[in-house]
């Protein structure tokens, strides 16, 4: 099994740092990119291997930023060009995939793998941030950024990030133990049908591996299974009305009957909509 480390990043305009704590030895160790201080090289070599990070909401943004800072080399201005990455997709919704990251959130040339723990708990879907599931473990120290975002860092402000950093590592470290068989149950299944499930929901599980089935019985490729859909122009609602639906009241049979007769067309969106007072 890989070394599993928890893991979160913090930047700012002139400041880098991530924190990893390893989940088998409890082993801390921190990399930092800030003045003259320059670990990118370090942090390069600690990667270069088989590792799980393990973290919330890595997959779409704390993963995106290190894979963009070890595709860098050494420059004066590295942590000014980490910072206005880390802003642009903080500014295109940082929670979603968006295909402007694409190789930097889904990367395919690294060692390293990844577990997102908000994508596990569908979080992402819910807005449920970190600092909620803080509140919710009842973690002891609920703190939020201590300086502002854009906020240019100084020499004696570094060791006060470098504590809130190990504090959200902490937080994650928390709650990857309290979802521990889900995470565990994902793996068993990742291996019995041979799809990764390691970093889907409950709903997306399920999916998957009913995709996974279809694909091998058809033979098809899911890229073509995802294509399959009846095109139309129009269709009646009654078509999206289940048979068992039905009323007591004249008043919402009436109404039933005039939404099933109701004609919607592609070119508005198939869009319907009614105001019933009952």
């Amino acid at each position: 099994m890989m070394d599993r480390w928890n893991y979160d990043i913090e930047v700012f305009p002139n400041l880098f740092c991530v924190t990893f704590k390893s989940v088998e030895t409890s082993e801390i160790r921190v990399f930092t990119i800030f003045e003259e201080i320059n670990q990118l090289e370090d942090l390069r070599f600690f990667l270069d291997k088989e590792l799980l990070l393990i973290g919330f909401n890595n997959l779409m943004y704390d993963g995106a930023v290190i894979n963009y800072l070890l595709s860098q080399t050494y420059y004066k201005e590295i942590t000014e060009d980490i910072f206005e990455f880390s802003s642009s997709m903080i500014n295109t919704d940082r929670f979603s995939y968006n295909p402007q990251f694409r190789q930097y959130q889904f990367p395919k040339d690294v060692k390293f793998k990844q577990m997102d723990l908000m994508k596990i708990m569908a979080f992402d879907k819910l807005g449920v941030g970190l600092k909620q599931v803080a509140i919710n473990l009842k973690w002891h120290r609920i703190q939020d950024l201590p300086l502002p975002y854009d906020h240019i860092v100084t020499r004696e402000e570094l060791k006060l990030i470098h504590d809130y950093n190990l504090n959200d590592v902490l937080i994650t470290e928390k709650f990857y133990y309290s979802i521990l068989p889900q995470i565990e149950l994902r793996e068993r299944l990742s291996v019995l049908f041979e799809t990764d499930l390691m970093n889907a929901s409950d709903s997306r599980m399920a999916n998957n591996i009913l995709e996974n089935f279809y694909t091998k019985q058809s033979g098809l490729d899911i890229r073509q299974v995802k294509d399959l859909r009846t095109q139309r122009e129009q269709l009646f609602l009654k078509e999206c009305i289940a048979p068992n639906i039905e009323f007591k009241t004249n008043y919402l049979k009436r109404i039933k009957r005039e939404i099933e007769d109701t004609l919607v067309r592609k070119d508005t969106g198939f869009k319907y909509s009614k105001t019933i007072n009952f």
